[in-house]
């Protein structure tokens, strides 16, 4: 493994601010710091540039979501929350303001238990098969989802059709063991097993009915002393069989991970082999921060992302 260091952004400065102003901001799952206002992003890949405008209340909650994509889509969304600081809608628009489709949540003793899903009507441009989806979430005890429904109702026909239904159960820390899908008349029609080690997933082993016959995989995992994954094994067997295999590949990761002088982590090269041949490579690197720590300019593979922040 090898390691490259190049100057950046003082990160002491960005630990500082966070010891003197806990306030933070969750944008698609990474923590930025400071009280956001608004994020203006820019990505840019060979001859085509994708916007993205995030605007953030006082709570640091996103509240609305302005773009405007090479590819197209919707335009702007709107996101609303209860006393909890919980989501409970979420509403899309076209290009001219006209409402799309939209989505509700709803909560029960903490959890997130009804998922709906009100799909966006038809134009003279594009047919839209599907009216709305409901998907269902059951929880133990301690919190972890045992039972997934999710229900589709077609416009053409008259009732609702379940799409899947999914059991889970769990050894003593919370680690899925067992997962299970199920068909419409409930019998179990694939089931895998987990197994794990120091919290990290190790293996899978995973039955289903394929071509009206049994077909068991196998998958099993490494990883570095730095939690990152080593290697993954992929095993095929012969219909009916546990033994016999029948198509087998493994892929082996390599990392180049780059710090800054102060030793935080602020790029990556990893290396994907499969059977000792090369068969990609993915990076990712931040350029430049804000007096925040925040980063304004970020590369992934060939793509340029710019980011603009206001602050309250």
């Amino acid at each position: 493994m090898k390691t490259f260091f190049f100057a950046s952004l003082s990160l002491f400065l960005c630990m500082e601010l966070i010891a003197q102003n806990k306030e933070t901001t969750i944008l698609n799952d990474e923590i930025l710091i400071g009280k956001i206002k608004v994020i203006h992003e820019k990505y840019t890949c060979k001859n085509t540039t994708d916007s993205i405008t995030y605007y953030f209340n006082e709570a640091g909650l996103l509240v609305s979501k302005e773009s405007s994509l090479f590819s197209g889509g919707d335009k702007r969304a709107i996101y609303l929350y209860d006393n909890n600081n919980r989501k409970t809608k979420t509403i899309r628009y076209d290009e001219d303001e006209i409402q799309t489709d939209y989505i509700e949540y709803t909560y029960e003793d903490g959890n997130l238990t009804k998922h709906f899903y009100k799909h966006a009507k038809s134009t003279p441009k594009i047919t839209r098969y599907f009216d709305y989806e409901i998907t269902t979430h059951r929880y133990n005890k301690k919190g972890k989802i045992i039972e997934t429904k999710k229900i589709l109702k077609q416009r053409m026909l008259k009732n609702e059709t379940l799409r899947n239904h999914i059991l889970y159960q769990y050894d003593s820390i919370g680690n899925c063991i067992i997962k299970e899908r199920l068909d419409i008349n409930g019998n179990i029609i694939e089931r895998e097993y987990n197994e794990y080690a120091d919290g990290r997933l190790t293996e899978t082993f995973s039955w289903m009915i394929f071509e009206d016959e049994d077909l068991y995989t196998r998958d099993i995992y490494e990883y570095n002393e730095d939690t990152t994954t080593k290697s993954h094994t992929h095993i095929v067997y012969n219909y009916g069989s546990t033994e016999e295999i029948s198509s087998q590949w493994s892929e082996y990761y390599l990392y180049e991970n780059k710090y800054d002088n102060h030793g935080k982590l602020v790029g990556e090269i990893k290396t994907t082999l499969q059977d000792g041949i090369i068969k990609k490579k993915s990076t990712w690197q931040y350029v430049s921060f804000d007096d925040f720590g925040n980063w304004t300019q970020k590369t992934v593979g060939n793509m340029i992302m710019n980011r603009e922040i206001e602050y309250y």
